[in-house]
C-alpha cells in the first residue's frame, strides 16, 4: 500500500495547487471547479497508467489505453448524435460528460487490474470529477451519471483480471471452464 500513497500524495497535491490560481481566487467559482475537473481527468489515469508501468504491467498499461480510447469513442459518437446545451450555454455537447467517463474507466480499470488495491481513492476522484463538472455548469449530474457508466462498462470489457485466469478445456461431449483466482 506504501508505493500506491507517494504517486496519490503527487497527484493531491497537484490538484490542490491548479485549483488555486494565482490571484488567491476562490476554489467555488466554476472556472476553478473547471480546471479542478480537468486535472482530476488527466492526473487519475497518468498515475494509474504510471503504476501499472512501474509494476511491469505492460499488458494492464494496454488496457488502460484500450479502456480510454474506447470509452471517448463512444462518447464522442453520442455527443455528435445527440445535442444537449451545456448549463452555462457554452456549447451542444453536454450529453455524456467525456471528464466524468474518463475517470469512472480509469477507476474501474484499477479496480479489476489490482483486485480493488487503491481503487477507493479512484472512485473517490471519479466522483469529486463528477461533482466539479456539475459545479463547473458544464454538464447536469445525468450528463455526469451516463459518462461515469460509459466509462464504467467499456473498462470492464476492455480491462483483464491480471490475477484471475479463465481456462477452457474440451471434453468428450462439452467444454469445461475453469475460472481460477487466487486467494490473498
Amino acid at each position: 500500500m506504501k508505493k500506491l500513497c507517494l504517486p496519490l500524495s503527487c497527484l493531491m497535491a497537484l490538484m490542490v495547487m491548479m485549483t488555486l490560481n494565482a490571484n488567491g481566487a476562490r476554489a467555488d467559482t466554476a472556472g476553478n471547479w473547471d480546471k479542478f475537473s480537468s486535472v482530476l481527468t488527466v492526473g487519475a489515469p497518468l498515475v494509474a497508467g504510471f503504476n501499472s508501468w512501474r509494476k511491469g504491467d505492460d499488458d494492464g498499461v494496454k488496457d488502460l489505453g484500450l479502456s480510454l480510447f474506447g470509452t471517448l469513442v463512444i462518447d464522442e459518437a453520442i455527443k455528435n448524435v445527440h445535442h444537449e446545451t451545456r448549463p452555462d450555454r457554452s456549447g451542444n455537447d453536454s450529453f455524456p460528460s467525456n471528464h466524468a467517463a474518463v475517470s469512472f474507466a480509469t477507476a474501474h480499470y484499477v479496480d479489476i487490474r489490482d483486485s480493488g488495491v487503491g481503487a477507493n481513492y479512484y472512485y473517490a476522484a471519479a466522483v469529486l470529477t463528477s461533482y466539479a463538472r456539475v459545479q463547473a455548469r458544464q454538464h447536469y449530474w445525468k450528463d455526469t451519471i451516463a459518462g461515469g457508466g460509459i466509462g464504467f462498462l467499456m473498462s470492464g470489457v476492455a480491462t483483464d483480471p491480471k490475477s484471475m485466469k479463465v481456462t477452457a478445456t474440451p471434453l468428450r461431449g462439452g467444454v469445461a471452464f475453469n475460472w481460477i483466482h487466487p486467494l490473498e
